[in-house]
């Protein structure tokens, strides 16, 4: 086959169309995804806690989740754990930028939930929110992600103010385990 014989018109053509679509995803200042506000690992644990975390209650201890090499915390029944946090909530200028947290957790029987409360204050006004982990054993994902949305006593989604404390609470028989930790801020898209 002669080189000069080869036509480019179709490959040329794609090129455009794939140079274009670039410039215009650049072009776009479209705000979409999931702002990360806190996130922790649990690979530091500092005597009987996650380092930076405050033991409340009960026991907690470090042990290997996904891999040998991964770690997390495992929870036992009725224990209690806090972290201290300074986090902007801008709800109500955009009421899906409400927090939830984002938690690879498991607890070991369906009678064992993981209560994840986020104080909050705005003003001189306190409010507690709340995110639930009802937790079902699952053999095939023992660790499985959840997304939780952090709601109000009633369900409703909570307003502005600054999130200052972080407690994680086992209710129920079973221990649970926990790894990778985030409170993110829900964004939509905007202007595309």
């Amino acid at each position: 086959m002669n080189v000069a014989s080869i036509n480019l018109a179709p490959h040329v053509a794609s090129m455009n169309l794939l140079s274009g679509l670039c410039l215009w995803l650049v072009a776009c200042d479209c705000r979409a995804g999931l702002p990360e506000l806190f996130y922790d690992d649990f690979q530091a644990f500092c005597s009987e806690a996650p380092c930076d975390w405050l033991l409340e209650a009960g026991a907690v201890r470090s042990v290997a989740t996904l891999h040998s090499s991964e770690r997390g915390i495992r929870m036992g029944p009725g224990a209690s754990i806090s972290h201290t946090l300074d986090l902007a909530i801008d709800a109500e200028a955009n009421p899906q930028g409400a927090p939830s947290v984002h938690v690879l957790a498991a607890c070991d029987g369906p009678d064992t939930r993981l209560h994840f409360l986020l104080e909050v204050v705005s003003g001189d006004v306190g409010e507690v929110l709340e995110a639930t982990h009802i937790a079902v054993p699952n053999e095939d994902d023992p660790l499985p992600l959840r997304q939780i949305d952090f709601l109000r006593p009633d369900g409703s989604a909570p307003g502005d103010g600054r999130a200052v404390r972080l407690l994680i609470e086992v209710d129920g028989p079973d221990d649970c385990t926990l790894d990778e930790l985030r409170i993110v801020e829900r964004m939509s898209a905007s202007g595309c």
